[in-house]
């Protein structure tokens, strides 16, 4: 059995493993997710925004609303969508055309959006907001064979509009540091073969030199809290399992292990995916083959559980900023947008309330 590795959103920024169609036939992924701007006028004054996958059984298009599902708009064509936090001035989207641009960032408030990169040449998936919205962390591939090779990740300024590639390597996730300090931490590895070792790293948005964080070589997944940067450690488990993933917390050279979940043969644990602002409620997803389910963490008192609805599928999309809500796509796990609604829910459980139909929800609360 052979693995690759691959960026994903949620997010919050997420990696999966994928099993080699050999071995299963299938593969998950999960989009990942995780700054004062002006806020835009589709939502009212003090109202998050949403950017989400509206319910379309052919083509993915991006919408906007409220929190609470009103004054929806249609942005435009693209996939796994992400607000700028804070003010939600911007969503980014990877482009679903194979020629053309590879990225889109839509405003808020209309207009044209402004195209990254060439389809043709390489994939493009956004990561990660900084807090005050200006920068863009984007995950590269090649769409070639040998697709490690110009594998990168880019960050976008939007105040210039200009592109610097800060890290060479195949991207296991992105987050900036939350103080809003110019870094960003994120994970890389040579290839998207399992067998190499894959770190994380920390490097200004404006590229030069990284600082080596971990050297372990199964580092990946990382979401920069307040407390300090969550990320996964994988264990190689042999060729008839995928390998397990549990989530840990670097406090400057202070390591402590989150979670020990149970972790069967084809699945790999948990991700994280995003984080409230005081560090101490993470949004996270139990990923594997044919499995994705939304899952808490509280660090202090430590609470680690799964979301449940029923017999529903329940995916992680985010948490608020104070970490009250959880915001969830419900229903619409390997199925199309049209399947799914989005929906919150208090962190601690309770009953969903539903927002919108539609999947793959980011919010910029």
């Amino acid at each position: 059995m052979s693995m690759r590795r691959r960026s994903v959103i949620a997010g919050i920024i997420t990696l999966l493993l994928v099993v080699d169609a050999v071995m299963t036939g299938s593969s998950s992924s999960k989009a990942a997710t995780g700054g004062s701007q002006r806020r835009a006028s589709v939502a009212a004054q003090g109202s998050p925004l949403l950017a989400y996958l509206g319910p379309s059984n052919t083509q993915s298009i991006v919408y906007i609303s409220g929190e609470s599902g009103a004054q929806k708009r249609r942005l435009g064509p693209g996939d796994q969508p992400l607000i700028s936090p804070d003010g939600g001035y911007y969503v980014a989207a990877s482009a679903t055309n194979f020629k053309g641009p590879a990225l889109l960032v839509y405003s808020t408030e209309g207009g044209s959006p402004r195209q990254f990169f060439e389809s043709g040449n390489q994939t493009a998936t956004p990561l990660a907001w900084s807090p005050n919205g200006r920068y863009l962390a984007v995950s590269l591939l090649s769409t070639s064979i040998n697709s490690a090779r110009g594998a990168s990740l880019a960050v976008i300024d939007t105040q210039t509009w200009t592109v610097t590639i800060v890290a060479k390597g195949v991207i296991s996730g992105a987050s900036f540091d939350p103080s809003g300090a110019a870094e960003l931490v994120y994970g890389s590895s040579a290839s998207q073969l399992l067998k190499d070792p894959s770190n994380l790293h920390e490097v200004s948005v404006e590229g030069g030199a990284s600082t080596s964080l971990t050297h372990n070589g199964r580092s990946i997944a990382p979401v920069w809290g307040s407390q300090g940067i969550i990320f996964d450690r994988e264990q190689l488990r042999g060729a008839a399992k995928a390998p397990e993933y549990q989530m840990w917390l670097m406090r400057g050279s202070h390591l402590e292990q989150l979670t020990s979940v149970k972790v069967s043969a084809l699945v790999d644990g948990l991700v994280p995916l995003d984080v409230s602002s005081d560090g101490n409620r993470i949004i996270a997803a139990y990923v594997g083959q044919d499995t994705d389910e939304a899952w808490t963490i509280q660090i202090s008192p430590r609470k680690v559980r799964q979301v449940t609805l029923g017999q529903n599928t329940v995916q992680s999309a985010g948490i608020s900023s104070d970490g009250q809500q959880l915001l969830l796509d419900v229903g619409s796990f390997e199925q199309s947008p049209a399947h799914g609604t989005v929906e919150t829910m208090p962190f601690a459980g309770g009953r969903l309330s539903a927002v919108t139909a539609g999947a793959n929800a980011s919010w910029d609360g």
